[in-house]
């Protein structure tokens, strides 16, 4: 009776830690992400000028573009998102990314 409490018990704790460890996981990769973008992000929202190149050089990493589109948008900057990477397969591989 024992080992069967004790192994429920294990159970349970794994499917917690499982189900946590997924969110925990996603923070950490957005944190990661944002921190690569705060340097541009923080010059457009105090209005200094960002080069295109330095935008384009951030939409080409897929893993990336997704929060530097949003971001963008949000401080009505979406102009300087590079045209090339509006579009579905471009949105796929952002998504997959």
């Amino acid at each position: 009776m024992t080992y069967a409490i004790v192994i429920v018990a294990l159970v349970i704790a794994f499917g917690w830690w499982r189900y946590t460890s997924v969110g925990r996981g996603m923070r950490q990769r957005d944190e990661r992400i944002l921190r690569e973008l705060d340097e541009i992000g923080n010059a457009l929202a105090e209005g200094e000028p960002v080069s295109e190149d330095e935008i384009e050089e951030l939409a080409e990493r897929p893993e990336l573009r997704i929060f530097l589109r949003r971001a963008l948008f949000h401080l009505d900057k979406f102009e300087l998102f590079p045209k090339r990477f509006i579009s579905r397969v471009a949105e796929g591989e952002a998504a997959l990314a």
